[in-house]
C-alpha cells in the first residue's frame, strides 16, 4: 500500500487559515495492439505531453512526428522544458515487451542513443567528438544538415565556438555539482559523460528543451549510466521566450537540470518523477543563481496549493507545477541544509525495485525528519505557511524574518485562496470543489472588521485523512502569531 502523507488547512489573521491533509488510508510479433498504443498513450498524458495521436503512430511503420503530437500551448510558462521523466517511462514500458514490438517501439518513439544504426532521428548522421575533462560532446557542423550547430569559428581551431563555449559550462556545472556532494553519474565504461546535440524539434518531444536517458534498462540495476539528448539550435524560434542575449542563460540550467538528473539516476532512475523534476529545477538556481529561469514556473505551483506534492501537471493551468514545486527542496535546504535532499536520494538509492513513483521521496522525508526527532507533518504545515509570504505582499517578511530567503522578494507574488471573508460573518465554508489532495493545502483568509473579536471555528474533514493546520495571526503592528489548529480524533 503507498504511504501518503498530509492534507493542510492554514488561518491568517488579518485571519488566515491553512488547512491540509497528512495521510490518507486507501510468440514474436511486430504487431501493435490496441493495448500497448492506449498504454503508451497514456504515459504521454501523465507526464503532460497531451496527445493526440495521429495516424503516423496508429501505424507504427514511420517515425511519429511532432505533427502527429498536441503538446500544450505555446506561452513561456506552458512548455515542459525537460522530457526525462516521460522517456524513462517510455523505456521502461517498451524494454518490457517482446523483441519485435520492442525494437519497432524503441525506434518510433525516439528512445535509441543519437548515432545509433537505427536512430529515427538521422541514422547517417556522422556525428564530431569534443572531448573535456568529464565530457565527451557529439555534435554535428555540416553545413545545411539539420542536426548541425552554429559553425562559427574564430578561432580556427575547427571547433565551433558555440561547443567550445558550451563546454565550458558544462565543466562548471560538473564541479558545482559533484562539490554539493552527490554522487558522480554512473559511468559508461569509457570515463567520459555523453551530450549529443540534434534537432530536437523533428522528434516527438515538441517543445522540451532537453532530456536526460538511461541505456538500457534491462542491463544495469536502479542505478542506471545516462546521457543527454539537448537540442542543437535553441534561437531556431521553436522555444518561445529565448532571445540572443539570454539564451547562454538559457542553456546554463537547462544542463544544470539535465546534468542532475544524471546524478539521481546514480541513486535511483526509478524515482518519483515529481521529486525528480523540482529537485532539477531547485539546483538551476544552485549552480547559476543569476538566471532565475524557474520564476515562470512558480504560479503553476502557487496557484494550485490543493494538488498533493506529487502532483504532474497536464492542464493550461498546472502545466508546469512539478518545476515550480523546487520551492520544496529550496525550502527543506534553507532551514534544514542540503543534507536532507541528499538524504532522501540515499534512502531512495536503497530499494530494488524497477517501479516508478512508489512515494519513496516522501516516505524518506518522513523517515529522516524521525531520525531528527522532528515531525514531517509539522515541517509541511511550516512550507504551506512560508508559501503563503513568499508569493504575497508580506514577501519582505519571509524574506526578512521567516527562514531567510532573500531572493523570495522577486518571485511572482501568486497564491489561490480558497475564500477571503470579513468578519462578523456565519457561513459555511466548503472546499469540495478544490479539496487538498494528500499533501497539498487550502487557505482561508479572515478580514476582521476591527481588531477586538471573539471568533469560534469549526472544521469539518474527511475522517480518512490525517488533517493538520494552522492559524496565522498577522498583527496591526505587522507582527506575526503563528498557532497550531487543533482537530479531535474525527476531524
Amino acid at each position: 500500500m503507498k504511504i501518503h502523507n498530509k492534507f493542510f488547512p492554514v488561518l491568517i489573521l488579518n485571519i488566515f487559515l491553512l488547512f491540509f491533509v497528512q495521510s490518507f488510508s486507501y510468440g514474436e510479433t511486430s504487431e501493435i495492439s490496441e493495448y500497448i498504443r492506449n498504454d503508451i498513450k497514456n504515459i504521454f498524458t501523465k507526464h503532460g505531453f497531451i496527445n493526440d495521436f495521429s495516424t503516423k503512430f496508429n501505424n507504427l511503420s514511420v517515425p511519429i512526428k511532432k505533427s502527429g503530437l498536441s503538446l500544450g500551448s505555446n506561452t513561456p510558462n506552458q512548455t515542459k522544458k525537460c522530457a526525462t521523466s516521460l522517456i524513462r517511462d517510455l523505456k521502461l514500458y517498451v524494454s518490457s515487451q517482446k523483441s519485435g514490438i520492442k525494437q519497432l517501439l524503441e525506434k518510433n518513439l525516439y528512445l535509441m542513443r543519437p548515432g545509433d544504426p537505427e536512430d529515427p532521428y538521422d541514422p547517417a548522421a556522422a556525428f564530431k567528438e569534443y572531448k573535456t575533462t568529464h565530457f565527451s560532446i557529439h555534435y554535428i557542423n555540416t553545413p545545411g544538415h539539420p542536426y548541425s550547430v552554429s559553425l562559427l569559428d574564430l578561432n580556427n581551431n575547427t571547433i565551433p565556438d558555440i561547443i567550445e563555449s558550451y563546454s565550458d559550462i558544462f565543466e562548471q556545472t560538473y564541479n558545482t555539482e559533484i562539490a554539493l556532494g552527490f554522487r558522480p553519474p554512473v559511468d559508461d565504461n569509457d570515463g567520459y559523460y555523453d551530450v549529443y546535440f540534434v534537432d530536437l524539434q523533428s522528434g516527438i518531444m515538441g517543445d522540451a528543451f532537453a532530456y536526460t536517458a538511461t541505456d538500457p534498462e534491462d542491463n544495469y540495476p536502479i542505478q542506471c549510466p545516462s546521457y543527454i539528448v539537448m537540442d542543437n539550435d535553441y534561437l531556431d524560434g521553436s522555444y518561445l521566450g529565448t532571445t540572443s542575449s539570454n539564451v547562454m542563460g538559457l542553456l546554463k540550467v537547462i544542463f544544470a537540470h539535465e546534468f542532475f538528473h544524471s546524478l539521481q539516476f546514480a541513486y535511483n532512475a526509478y524515482g518519483d518523477a515529481w521529486f525528480m523534476e523540482a529537485c532539477s529545477t531547485w539546483m538551476e538556481d544552485v549552480v547559476y543563481n543569476d538566471v532565475n529561469d524557474f520564476y515562470r514556473f512558480l504560479p503553476d505551483f502557487l496557484n494550485n496549493p490543493q494538488f498533493s506534492l506529487e502532483h504532474i501537471g497536464t492542464i493550461s493551468s498546472d502545466y508546469t507545477y512539478e518545476y515550480g514545486a523546487c520551492l520544496f527542496p529550496r525550502f527543506l535546504t534553507n532551514k534544514y541544509g542540503i543534507d536532507l535532499v541528499k538524504g532522501t536520494w540515499e534512502y531512495m538509492s536503497n530499494d530494488k525495485e524497477k517501479i516508478i513513483d512508489k512515494g519513496l521521496a516522501l516516505l524518506g522525508l518522513r523517515t529522516l525528519f524521525i531520525q531528527k526527532g522532528l515531525s514531517f507533518d509539522s515541517v509541511l504545515g511550516d512550507f504551506y505557511t512560508a508559501s503563503y509570504f513568499i508569493s504575497t505582499n508580506y514577501s519582505d517578511f519571509y524574506a526578512n524574518n521567516f527562514y531567510k530567503d532573500e531572493e523570495s522578494r522577486n518571485f511572482p507574488q501568486s497564491m489561490k485562496i480558497l475564500n477571503e471573508i470579513t468578519y462578523p460573518f456565519s457561513k459555511l465554508i466548503s472546499s469540495d470543489s478544490n479539496a487538498p489532495q494528500d499533501t497539498g493545502a487550502n487557505y482561508v483568509i479572515i478580514n476582521p472588521d476591527n481588531f477586538q473579536f471573539d471568533l469560534q471555528l469549526m472544521f469539518i474533514g474527511d475522517s480518512r485523512a490525517n488533517w493538520d493546520g494552522k492559524i496565522i495571526k498577522i498583527k496591526t503592528d505587522n507582527s506575526l502569531e503563528i498557532e497550531n489548529f487543533v482537530f479531535t480524533e474525527n476531524n
